[in-house]
């Protein structure tokens, strides 16, 4: 089971994340990856169907 929260409350952080024993590791890994990895430059390309153009879509 995976938890993703995103509200304040008074108790809390404004966000949490949690993950349960059956939880693949590799959903964990993305989601640390996803925290960690630098973002990228202001002016990168973006183009959201790169990856299903180089994926032959």
């Amino acid at each position: 089971m995976v938890t993703l929260r995103h509200v304040a409350e008074p108790d809390r952080p404004a966000w949490y994340a949690s993950f349960g024993a059956r939880t693949a590791v590799e959903l964990i890994a993305a989601f640390t990856n996803a925290l960690t990895d630098p973002a990228p430059a202001a002016d990168a390309p973006c183009d959201p169907y790169g990856a299903l153009r180089q994926a032959g879509w």
